[in-house]
């Protein structure tokens, strides 16, 4: 019963990661739509690369770690 409510509860936090991707998404277009101002523009494609690599670390992280519980709960 641990391990469903584990699953469901790293879905949602998936899903809440690639709901943070696509307004990271939208922020990059914003970035690239105003050429003028490139200081602005640079910073935010470098937090936005940054925090791509955090949430992708995140997912990584959330389901190995339902897969180790799984494991270590079956043995």
């Amino acid at each position: 019963m641990k391990i469903i409510q584990l699953k469901r509860l790293n879905w949602a936090l998936v899903l809440l990661y690639f709901g943070v991707l696509f307004f990271l998404i939208s922020g990059i277009l914003g970035a690239f739509s105003d050429p003028e101002n490139f200081i602005t523009g640079s910073t935010m494609i470098v937090g936005v690369i940054v925090l791509i690599i955090v949430i992708i670390l995140l997912t990584i992280y959330g389901f190995k770690s339902v897969y180790i519980r799984e494991k270590h709960l079956r043995l």
